[in-house]
C-alpha cells in the first residue's frame, strides 16, 4: 500500500456551510469564498500548464490545450459525447473500486457539471459500487465494448459528471489536480510527488 503526502483545507466559515463529496470538491456554497475558489484554481492550472510545458519539451511531445467544447467517446465508437463546459477538478482516484473497473491503478478522472454533458451517440449502461461518503458511486459503460466512460457519480442526481480522461479525444492536457484514495494504491503504481494526496476523500 502506497502512503500519500497529507493535505488539509479549511473553510473560512466553516459552521456556516457545507462541502460536497468528491463530485463538487472546489465548490463551497458560499458566494464569499467562490471568488477566492476560482483564483486558487487558475493559480493552480497556471502552474499545472507550465509544469506541462517543460514535460512536453523534455519528452519531445506536443504540447496541446483544452478547447470548449470537447468530446469523446468508447473504443468501438458506439457511444460520443460532448461537454461544453471548463472541467470543475481533474484527478486521480486509486481506490480499489477504480482498480477493477479500469485494470489499472487508478482512474483519472474530468469532473464537468452534470448540465454541461451531453451523450451525442448511443446509451450508456451503469455498475453501481458502495460509498463511503454515501449511497452509491454510478459509473456509466458502453454496453457494446465495455469502455468505462463515466464515474465519480452518485446513485441519486448528481450535480457533476466523472468523465475517464482515456475516453476524451485528446486526452493529453488531463492534468490531474489531487490523488485520491491513496490508502488503496498498489506498490507500482507511481504518483506524481508535486500534487496533493488523500488517503480518502478530501476533507
Amino acid at each position: 500500500m502506497a502512503n500519500g503526502r497529507s493535505s488539509t483545507s479549511t473553510c473560512p466559515q466553516r459552521r456556516d456551510c457545507s462541502w460536497e463529496i468528491l463530485h463538487d470538491y472546489r465548490k463551497c456554497v458560499l458566494p464569499t469564498v467562490e471568488s477566492g475558489l476560482i483564483l486558487l484554481r487558475k493559480e493552480i492550472q497556471s502552474d499545472q500548464n507550465r509544469d506541462h510545458d517543460q514535460s512536453s519539451r523534455k519528452h519531445g511531445r506536443k504540447k496541446t490545450f483544452m478547447k470548449i467544447p470537447f468530446a469523446g467517446g468508447c473504443a468501438c465508437g458506439a457511444i460520443r459525447y460532448e461537454c461544453t463546459a471548463e472541467p470543475i477538478l481533474m484527478f486521480k482516484c486509486h481506490c480499489r473500486d477504480c482498480q477493477k473497473l479500469t485494470s489499472g491503478g487508478f482512474a483519472p478522472a474530468v469532473i464537468v457539471p452534470a448540465q454541461a454533458f451531453r451523450l451525442t451517440r448511443g446509451q450508456l449502461r451503469y455498475h453501481f459500487t458502495p460509498s463511503i461518503g454515501r449511497g452509491k458511486h454510478k459509473r456509466g459503460f458502453c454496453p457494446e465494448c465495455g469502455s468505462l466512460v463515466t464515474g465519480g457519480e452518485f446513485e441519486e442526481q448528481s450535480k457533476s459528471v466523472g468523465i475517464l480522461a482515456g475516453t476524451l479525444d485528446d486526452p493529453s492536457w488531463f492534468q490531474p489536480q489531487m490523488d485520491i484514495f491513496v490508502s488503496d494504491a498498489q506498490p507500482w503504481d507511481q504518483m506524481d510527488p508535486a500534487i496533493p494526496k488523500f488517503g480518502q476523500y478530501p476533507p
